[in-house]
């Protein structure tokens, strides 16, 4: 039987896999769009996405947002602003070793009893701040990579944004 955290785990890995199949579906033509001034290109949403998940998880597993955390995290941050389209796949592949490696760290315990802390200074469990920052965002990211491809003319459907899989049937 799989615990508490093999599943948020999983999770959160999953998110990952279907961003870097989204990724394969958007043409190149796309990497400079935007849905508007004052939201992010694919390429933004592709640098964010590309240390989010792995650096979220690991900021969260030590601690929280505290002023020595923050530095890495911001170190992060701001080397994924350099990121290209073709890094992508890679980053990401290092984003969910990074995940593995702090799940390997706690135990279903720490879940429940570890506090840690949340950007505007609130101090939650280990647990909330997982389901309710590191994995929903996630997950909204990579509802928001699909929507710029599927704006854009992406021959996907919801199989490709759920399943990373294209559906065997015409919808």
């Amino acid at each position: 039987m799989n615990s508490t955290k093999q599943y948020i785990q999983e999770a959160i890995l999953q998110d990952l896999n279907l961003c870097q199949h989204l990724c394969t579906k958007i043409g190149n033509d796309l990497w400079d769009w935007k849905p508007r001034e004052n939201m992010r290109t694919t390429t933004e949403l592709l640098q964010y996405l590309s240390f989010i998940g792995g650096s979220g998880v690991e900021l969260y597993v030590n601690g929280g947002f505290t002023p020595q955390n923050l530095v890495k995290f911001r170190a992060d941050r701001d080397a994924a602003t350099t990121a290209t389209p073709a890094d992508f796949q890679d980053l990401l592949e290092k984003q969910k070793q990074i995940i593995v490696a702090q799940f390997a760290m706690i135990t279903d315990d720490d879940l429940f009893n570890r506090k840690t802390l949340q950007p505007w200074g609130e101090e939650v469990t280990l647990l909330h701040a997982l389901l309710n920052n590191s994995m929903k965002y996630l997950t909204a990211y990579r509802m928001q990579l699909f929507l710029y491809a599927k704006l854009n003319g992406a021959e996907i459907t919801t199989s490709n944004a759920w399943r990373g899989a294209d559906s065997k049937r015409k919808v």
